[in-house]
């Protein structure tokens, strides 16, 4: 089986969903074993040095990988390991969630149970005086806030 590889070198930390990618080095290489998709072991035969790559593409596969180990052989064939990066794979259907979010670095939600947001746990009652007495039946709204 032919499949064509995009590879690449990325800084990007591994929790950013969408990777700067750079421009793509392109190889064409068979698959003649059988390989995990979402860990797989590709064979390339060029004479160019592929050390200093991280990152590929798998069009077949239609998913990202992160390049975990390169070997080189005596023969010309660099070895990939490689390991599926889901955050970039799946990004466009990572980007279309909507949800709830139980904790942030700079906002909470004080109606989410949350054991690391300390808050008061009893009633706090203030009572203020009025400016002048009330002689007459009334009806007195109160806000909190």
């Amino acid at each position: 089986m032919s499949v064509t590889i995009n590879l690449y070198t990325i800084s990007d930390d591994n929790r950013v969903v969408s990777k700067t990618l750079g421009t793509p080095t392109s190889y064409d290489c068979n698959l003649k074993e059988q390989t995990d998709v979402t860990a797989p072991v590709i064979r390339i035969q060029t004479s160019s040095n592929l050390s200093g790559y991280n990152y590929c593409y798998i069009a077949r596969y239609g998913r990202y990988y992160y390049i975990d180990r390169i070997e080189t052989t005596p023969t010309g064939f660099w070895i990939l390991h490689c390991r599926c990066d889901v955050l970039m794979s799946y990004k466009t259907q990572i980007k279309k969630l909507t949800g709830t979010v139980n904790r942030s670095e700079t906002t909470y939600n004080s109606y989410l149970n949350d054991n690391e947001y300390k808050a008061l746990s009893y009633r706090k009652i203030v009572t203020k005086q009025f400016p002048n007495a009330i002689e007459e039946d009334c009806f007195i709204l109160m806000t909190v806030g």
